[in-house]
């Protein structure tokens, strides 16, 4: 054999072996995740009003295990979740329906996909906002508060300034709405 092949195919051994060397140390060096057994969710069940949101958190065990999950909704007309877990409920129109509507939000590990756990989210279109019920609670306040000035104001003997903060406070009882108690 040529003295230059010789040489050629022996360069071409000595690579072909650190190349094989290599991806067999790689293949070795890389840990392989445990199965996923099962997942742990925050929260395994959930209240909302139409337009609302909230977060769940999805831990897949034993800890070593791949934590790649899927979220998925029952009815995404009624409860939509995001690839973080992030539950936004639909935007209450004329068309969402009335009453308390029941989703269940599935998470399912990637790897292994009969892994899953469910919550139960409840959204309630009647239930009072938090929102409203705060204002609520501010009228009733400010309604209690001017009305008690009011009668204050008006047993007082003021002339001038009196009897236009008096007008003042029953103007302002006249915005409140009734529904304040």
């Amino acid at each position: 054999m040529n003295k230059m092949l010789k040489k050629t195919l022996a360069v071409f051994l000595c690579i072909w072996m650190l190349c094989l060397t290599g991806i067999a140390a790689f293949a070795a060096s890389e840990q392989p995740y445990e199965s996923p057994a099962s997942i742990k969710l925050s929260k395994t069940s959930v209240s909302m009003v139409y337009g609302g949101t909230e977060q769940l958190t999805a831990t897949v065990l034993p800890e070593g295990a791949d934590q790649k999950v899927t979220w998925s909704s029952s009815d995404t007309n009624i409860v939509v979740v995001d690839g973080t877990g992030k539950l936004t409920a639909a935007k209450n129109t004329a068309e969402t329906p009335s009453g308390k509507k029941t989703v269940t939000i599935t998470v399912q590990s990637v790897s292994t996909p009969s892994v899953k756990a469910t919550c139960t989210v409840t959204v309630d279109n009647d239930a009072p906002t938090k929102a409203s019920t705060t204002l609520n609670t501010i009228l009733t306040f400010l309604k209690t508060l001017f009305t008690t000035l009011s009668g204050t104001l008006s047993a007082l003997p003021l002339k001038e300034y009196g009897a236009t903060l008096l007008d003042l406070f029953n103007k302002i009882l006249e915005l409140i709405p009734k529904t304040a108690a």
